[in-house]
C-alpha cells in the first residue's frame, strides 16, 4: 500500500514545537513528509531554532532538486500529497497569508476534498485563503475571532479540516492527523511508543 504523503507549508518565524512534532509522529507513522518553505531552504523559527526545508518557493513556483517546476509540474506535484499541514507562528502565519502560491495550494485541498490540517495560527492562514464557513475550526484561542465557526477545544475534526489551538496541544492533534492518514492502531502503536498514552491516556 502506497504511504500517505502529506505536504508541510513553513517560512520564517514558524512555531517549531508544533513542526517538529507533527513530522516526527507522522513519519514515526509511516507517513512522507515534505517541508516546503516559502523563504530560503534553512528556516529561522519563531524561538530561533534552524530547521532545513525539503524544497523550497520561489515567485510562486516550487523548487524541486533546484529546478524551478511549470505549471503543469506544479500541479502534478501538488496532485501527489493526500495532506496539507500549516503549522502556527504569528509571522509565518503573516508570510503565508501574503503568498498568492499558497492560496493555489489550498484551495487544490478544498476543492479536492483533501485532508487541510493547521494548528495555532495555521488556522487563520487557511481562513485567510478560504472562508471556513463551513467548517468548525480551533486556532490560537488570542486569534479567535478570525475563524468564523470557532471551537474552544483542543482539537476540533470537521470533514476534512483538522484544527488545534497550540504547542501544548501538537501531540494530540499530530496523533489525530496520523490516525486519519492511516488508522487507529497505528495512531495508537505510535502514542504508546513516544508514551503519551501512559502519561496523557485521557486525552483524545
Amino acid at each position: 500500500m502506497k504511504k500517505p504523503k502529506v505536504l508541510t507549508l513553513i517560512s520564517n518565524g514558524v512555531e517549531e514545537m508544533e513542526l517538529v512534532i507533527t513530522v516526527d509522529v507522522l513519519r514515526r507513522g509511516g507517513v512522507d513528509v515534505d517541508i516546503i518553505s516559502i523563504n530560503e531552504q534553512i528556516v529561522e523559527c519563531s524561538r530561533m531554532v534552524k530547521v532545513v526545508a525539503d524544497k523550497i518557493l520561489d515567485d510562486g513556483k516550487i523548487l524541486d532538486d533546484d529546478k524551478i517546476l511549470d505549471d503543469q509540474s506544479f500541479e502534478s506535484l501538488v496532485n501527489n500529497y493526500d495532506a496539507l499541514f500549516i503549522p502556527g507562528g504569528s509571522n509565518n502565519a503573516h508570510n503565508l497569508k501574503n503568498s498568492p502560491v499558497i492560496k493555489k495550494i489550498i484551495e487544490h485541498f478544498i476543492l479536492n476534498n483533501k485532508i487541510i490540517a493547521a494548528i495555532c495560527a495555521g488556522p487563520t492562514v487557511v481562513n485567510h485563503h478560504h472562508r471556513l464557513v463551513d467548517y468548525r475550526a480551533t486556532c490560537y484561542p488570542n486569534l479567535s475571532d478570525e475563524i468564523p465557526n470557532f471551537v474552544d477545544s483542543s482539537v476540533v475534526d470537521d470533514k476534512n479540516l483538522l484544527t488545534s489551538q497550540g504547542p501544548a496541544t501538537t501531540f494530540e492533534f499530530a496523533l489525530k492527523l496520523l490516525e486519519k492518514l492511516r488508522n487507529k492502531e497505528i495512531k495508537d502503536s505510535v502514542s504508546k511508543a513516544t508514551l503519551f498514552e501512559k502519561y496523557f491516556s485521557k486525552i483524545g
